[in-house]
């Protein structure tokens, strides 16, 4: 079945939006989506390895097809000059590693948490360590 988070980042990546926009876009609807699924999203995240073929091998070529736009992504803005020189493997890998982890705030959190301040705190982190200033 096709994922909320894949739909929206197919039509975000085929914007007309500058690179900055378009990784800002695909980092705050993955949040917003996550907001609403939690469960969905710890499962997505946790059970994955637990998958039964064939529905393991389309899960991992989903998520290998994921990382690698996600890179490319930080590899444009890297060509542009709008991303420092980093190596866009480890980028790629840490911003996913954060956005991964935001659904334990939704489930793990006894406080109400808002997710218009969660994507507000990911964004500022992720963007003050990749941004050329």
């Amino acid at each position: 079945s096709n994922s909320p988070i894949r739909g929206s980042n197919e039509f975000i990546l085929n914007s007309e939006n500058t690179v900055i926009e378009k990784l800002k876009l695909v980092i705050s609807s993955y949040i917003k989506i996550t907001a609403q699924r939690p469960y969905e999203q710890a499962l997505l995240v946790n059970e994955w390895r637990n998958l039964k073929e064939p529905s393991l091998q389309k899960f991992t070529e989903r998520r290998r097809d994921y990382e690698y736009k996600f890179k490319m992504l930080i590899e444009e803005g890297i060509v542009k000059n709008k991303i420092r020189v980093i190596d866009s493997e480890i980028a790629t890998k840490s911003i996913l590693a954060v956005l991964r982890w935001t659904y334990t705030k939704h489930i793990d959190s006894k406080l109400k948490t808002n997710p218009k301040n969660i994507e507000k705190n990911v964004l500022t982190f992720i963007f003050n360590g990749i941004l050329e200033h």
